[in-house]
């Protein structure tokens, strides 16, 4: 009988509670840059895939300009000193 992978476990815990999965793995010592996937739908998986690589991108290189709102500068701060 032939032992299942901690990949295969995984895929079958996210299978059980998810509609749709993509794992990528990367495996390190000798296989160093060698990855493996598993999914469950492989047209789900793509989008999975594609929307995946939209995040990491936009958390890497951001998209959003932000704007910082001035506070307008009153004078007269005695009041909020004095009270």
């Amino acid at each position: 009988m032939d032992r299942v992978t901690p990949l295969q476990q995984a895929a079958g815990i996210l299978g059980e509670h998810f509609e749709n999965f993509l794992i990528v793995v990367n495996h390190t010592g000798e296989n160093n840059g060698v990855c493996e996937c598993e999914w469950n739908n492989p047209y789900a998986a793509k989008t999975l895939a594609e929307q995946g690589t939209r995040l990491i991108k936009d958390s890497i290189y951001p998209t959003q300009e932000y704007e910082w709102a001035e506070e307008a500068d009153d004078d007269d701060d005695s009041e909020d000193c004095l009270g």
